[in-house]
């Protein structure tokens, strides 16, 4: 069973206003392929209700680090009470979505996601010595790394939110 360490822990963007949901979501997508995320999709559901649509996607991208380590990151976003409204910038009409943009973040670290270390038990007490002594700085590095993955992709998020609250 591989060891799952959670680095970011639930980090969230609120953001009530217009936006294009297309361009947010190839946002996404494209941060992805850049850092050479392999994309999955755990859910992705659309509702209509009286006050607008829901959508619910819900990402766990993976990459890998090395043999031994990979880095795992959620992001759980939804809108609530979306509403299409047409809006004319420099003479050319253009469709946006009117609703509120939930999106939450979680980063995890994980180890032997192969299960290699634990077929037996000297192996699951080695591994727990070599992680403790031998690749701490390592490990430590690997969690920087998905920390400030995490944080680049929210802040890239943020900016493109707020981009819009100006059209």
């Amino acid at each position: 069973m591989a060891e799952r360490m959670t680095i970011v822990d639930g980090e969230k963007i609120v953001y009530k206003g217009l936006f294009d949901f297309r361009e947010l979501y190839n946002l996404i997508d494209a941060y992805l392929w850049q850092k050479g995320f392999d994309k999955r999709i755990r859910k992705n559901e659309e509702h209509v209700t009286k006050d607008g649509k829901f959508v619910h996607v819900v990402m766990q991208p993976w990459k890998k680090i090395s043999d031994y380590a990979k880095h795992e990151i959620k992001i759980d976003l939804s809108v609530h009470d979306a509403k299409e409204e047409i809006r004319e910038i420099d003479g050319v009409k253009k469709k946006f979505t009117n609703g509120v943009v939930e999106a939450t973040f979680w980063g995890y670290l994980v180890t032997d996601y192969e299960g290699r270390w634990e077929q037996r038990p000297e192996y699951f007490f080695l591994r727990t010595i070599f992680d403790k002594f031998v690749y701490k700085l390592q490990t430590q590095n690997f969690g920087a790394m998905v920390k400030n993955d995490v944080r680049l992709l929210k802040s890239e998020i943020e900016s493109f939110l707020n981009l819009h609250r100006f059209t």
